[in-house]
């Protein structure tokens, strides 16, 4: 009984090391879309916002036109369109905001309540995260570190 036990403990202590390979990374991939050079304007999205919500519900039959028509009739919604198209998703899902100089992308999911996370560097590379908030500067490559929040303190 003790030597099964004694293996275990063997077997776990020879185990861990391996554990580390299925932490998540905190950010699983890089991208540099052609439209994204030069970074995302956040002032245009901000100016597009208001325009996209007019649009009817996800549920509506008439969401995706509408949203098509609005990203084709307004050039402060390019970009917004590009991205949406880029992830796969209606301009609707997307929402922006700072952080540190980065642009956070945060993409829901209204089918499952899920939502997914990347940023957009000031040079125009799109990171995906599994969670903003929780990155350290340390996760970034170090030519993104200096655009990583800084803590007011």
């Amino acid at each position: 009984m003790y030597k099964k036990y004694g293996f275990i403990a063997l077997l776990c202590f020879m185990l861990k090391p391996f554990a580390t390979f299925a932490m998540p990374l905190p950010i699983t991939s890089i991208q540099e879309p052609d439209f994204l050079k030069g970074g995302f304007n956040l002032t245009n999205y901000q100016e597009c916002q208001p325009k996209l919500a007019k649009c009817p519900s996800y549920q509506d039959s008439n969401h995706a036109s509408c949203l098509t028509n609005v990203i084709k009739q307004n050039p402060s919604c390019q970009q917004t369109g590009q991205l949406a198209d880029f992830l796969g998703v209606f301009a609707s899902q997307i929402t922006l905001s700072k952080f540190g100089l980065f642009n956070k992308v945060t993409v829901f999911f209204p089918g499952d309540g899920g939502t997914a996370y990347y940023l957009i560097s000031p040079t125009g590379q799109l990171l995906n995260t599994l969670n903003p908030d929780k990155l350290r500067q340390s996760d970034f490559p170090n030519q993104l570190q200096g655009n990583f929040p800084r803590d007011p303190s």
